[in-house]
């Protein structure tokens, strides 16, 4: 079935096309199986790369894990002269490089001596490490109680080993934060004894040689995403190195102070760290956790004879580019991907060219015979088209000339009602004027009277203050009569005095002094008698004079305040009446502006109301010529209907013959495309005048005016007269709105 509807260049299309796409897929079976075989080798080759890795860690730590044992029997160590302790130590550090500090620190925990100088030679401020104690350090709890790290199977015993971290007293010597490891071993005197012990406080830089090494062979082999990570036991990071792709040279390592000692890669649950727990080695690629992409990674456990496998470590050598790590696998896929297309492409080039030349021929009488009743074709479809354009426009236009009378009547019966509301609306803004002028009288008197009340505050304050300046003369008054009081008491004080030097005088006068001790008594009694009076007064004076000043304060206080509040609020109401005076003003203005406005609104309205009607027999006349364009429509549609049965005969014949060259499906195109299917039914169009409505607005006269369209032109080549694509039939449905 398909082969019949197929032409002839495209069977020999197909049959030339189809030898080089079998033999493409066979070669692309055979790549993928060298695909799958090379990437197995890079695999392998990430795999060693973290195993030599490890290797090279393991020889470092060897050496490392013996340096301070040789450093515990050097004899200087047995001197008791700090300062030939420190020179040795100096040397020690000067030849290793990777120890930025020596300590020698003696049984009981205090410092003996320490380098002063770094290992490039310059002097270092270790003053205040000799002022602490170390003898809770884990490292100096280490060796003095002998749990040291050991493997004796591999001859390793003696050392303690602090893991990578932050060493606190390089950090604090050097100024910065010092990434590291300890070595510690003890110290003994010629009998064994333990006298003290020796820390190498190791620099990262011990092993971070063996991962810039790494990380130099591989970019030397075009891999420029690169990074090597060592781990610790838990998964934790604990140095990770990697460099700019884009530089040339290797960067000096960076410390992601964020990350490291902090992340974890088997808590994130990164695949080759989880199998590096559990003790595995090899290589995969996998997702990474933080970056969210691919990672192609060999993993090894630290392990070996040169190394304590009780540490933990493991190393990661990861690459996040895929393009790099099988670059050439990459480019073998490439080279065949372009041979391949370049197969294709030839082939369908040649395929083409030999079919086309075979079809030429046969399809040279087709074209001639096309061209001329395509031809015809084309001058019945732009007949055609144009009659059903213009009975198209013509029934668009009669609708769009009903629509457009009704509502204009419809715009005439509200502008009429508009003039009548502004005639209204006119009367209204005149009474609101009105209101504003007596509202704006109101407010004045209104604005008057509190600026009278407050007139009247005024004056009884200043009553009030006249009060208080009366009532001040009453207390100095009061306090008058207190000093009096202070005299009399002065004077009672004197008659005392008289009348006890009287009784003496009558003491020595004897018998014939004694009625004038009598008298002398008598006046002191009266004395005594007066001073009592005279300090009641007196305390009754200052009593009252105190509560008079208390109520003269209070009352003044209580009046000042009360008179100030109603100052207050009688300033607020003037305020508040004076806005209701600017506010009625503005208003006042607004009304006499709307009052204009509405008298414009109102001649303009009935301006508008007769140019409406001037429109209204415009739109006659323009209705009697859409009548006239409706006959043409027709007449020009029946010369259309001849025109189409000889084009329609004309591409029978040739769908003859283009279905022998072409195939079925072709000859059908090609037929359908040049038939012209020609009108059954013709119609006039008829338009009929709106009817009139109430010149009143209501809800009927927002409706669109209906009247009946009916209009026929000739159809559309490709489309049946009753498939409803084409120009509708006098009894179409889509007019009925209309």
């Amino acid at each position: 079935m398909i082969g019949k509807k197929m032409s002839l260049k495209q069977k020999l299309i197909s049959l030339v096309f189809s030898v080089p796409l079998i033999l493409g897929i066979m070669s692309f079976g055979v790549l993928e199986i060298i695909s799958k075989k090379v990437t197995q080798q890079e695999m392998h080759s990430f795999e060693s790369n973290s195993r030599s890795l490890s290797d090279a860690l393991g020889a470092q730590f060897y050496e490392r894990y013996g340096d301070v044992q040789t450093f515990s029997l050097s004899p200087t160590l047995q001197a008791h002269d700090r300062k030939v302790i420190t020179q040795s130590l100096n040397t020690f550090s000067a030849m290793y490089g990777i120890y930025d500090l020596i300590m020698v620190v003696n049984a009981k925990g205090k410092l003996v001596a320490v380098n002063d100088k770094s290992p490039d030679g310059k002097p270092i401020e270790v003053a205040s490490l000799y002022s602490k104690n170390y003898s809770d350090a884990p490292w100096f709890k280490s060796v003095m109680e002998n749990k040291t790290l050991e493997d004796k199977d591999k001859g390793f015993s003696g050392t303690a080993f602090e893991d990578v971290h932050v060493d606190p007293y390089t950090s604090e010597v050097y100024g910065s934060q010092r990434l590291g490891n300890s070595f510690s071993t003890a110290i003994k005197d010629e009998s064994g004894n333990v006298i003290g012990v020796i820390s190498n406080r190791a620099g990262s830089r011990w092993f971070e040689v063996a991962f810039k090494e790494l990380y130099r062979s591989l970019k030397n082999l075009g891999m420029n995403h690169n990074d090597v990570v060592l781990l610790g036991k838990d998964g934790t990071l604990l140095f990770e190195y990697d460099s700019d792709p884009k530089s040339a040279k290797l960067e000096d390592s960076k410390y992601d102070w964020n990350q490291l000692l902090k992340y974890n890669f088997v808590k994130d649950e990164f695949t080759a760290a989880t199998l590096l727990q559990k003790g595995e080695s090899g290589a995969g690629t996998f997702l990474d956790p933080r970056e969210k992409i691919p990672h192609t990674t060999g993993y090894s456990k630290v392990t070996g004879p040169k190394f304590i496998d009780s540490v933990g470590w493991g190393v990661m050598v990861r690459n996040s580019s895929s393009d790099e790590g099988l670059a050439e696998l990459y480019l073998i896929k490439k080279a065949f991907y372009v041979a391949f297309g370049m197969v294709i492409l030839v082939s369908l080039f040649l395929s083409i060219i030999f079919s086309s030349s075979i079809a030429r021929v046969l399809s040279s009488l087709a074209e001639r015979l096309t061209k001329g009743s395509g031809e015809v074709a084309l001058a019945a479809k732009s007949i055609t088209d144009s009659g059903q354009k213009l009975s198209e426009s013509v029934s668009e236009q009669a609708a769009s000339i009903q629509e457009t009378a009704a509502a204009l009547e419809q715009v005439g019966s509200m502008l009429k009602s508009s003039s009548d509301n502004a005639q209204k609306s006119k009367s209204a803004s005149e009474f609101s004027r009105q209101t504003s002028e007596e509202g704006k009288k109101s407010i004045d008197q209104m604005i008057h009277a509190i600026q009278e009340i407050n007139l009247s505050n005024d004056t009884i304050m200043k009553e009030v203050d006249r009060g208080n300046a009366q009532i001040s003369e009453i207390v100095k008054l009061i306090q008058e009569i207190g000093q009096k009081t202070k005299v009399i008491n002065d004077i009672v004080f004197q008659t005392k005095l008289l009348s006890f030097n009287a009784s003496v005088e009558a003491a020595r006068a004897g018998e014939h002094g004694k009625g004038f001790a009598v008298v002398a008594e008598e006046v002191g009694n009266l004395a005594q008698m007066s001073g009592t009076a005279a300090k009641e007064i007196s305390s009754l004076l200052e009593s009252s004079t105190e509560r008079v000043e208390k109520i003269v304060s209070e009352t003044k206080t209580n009046v000042g305040r009360e008179a100030l509040a109603g100052k207050q609020k009688v300033d607020a109401g003037t305020k508040i009446a004076k806005q209701c005076g600017e506010l009625l003003d503005q208003i006042l203005s607004s009304a006499e502006n709307l009052d204009s406005m509405v008298s414009q609104i109102s001649v303009a309205t009935r301006e508008q109301t007769q140019g409406v009607t001037e429109i209204n027999k415009a739109m006659g006349q323009l209705d009697q010529v859409t009548n006239q364009n409706s006959g043409i429509a027709h007449t020009t549609a029946t010369a259309a209907e001849q025109l189409s049965r000889e084009a329609e005969s004309l591409s029978g014949m040739v769908g003859e013959l283009l279905s022998v060259v072409n195939g079925g499906k072709m000859a059908k195109t090609t037929a359908s495309a040049i038939k012209v299917v020609t009108p059954k039914n013709e119609t006039k169009v008829v338009i009929k005048s709106p009817k009139k409505e109430s010149a009143a607005p209501s809800s009927k006269a927002q409706e669109k005016p209906k009247a009946t369209l009916k209009a026929v032109a000739p159809v559309t080549p490709s489309t049946p007269a009753d498939s409803g694509l084409g120009v509708p039939r006098a009894d179409d449905p889509r007019f009925e709105d209309l």
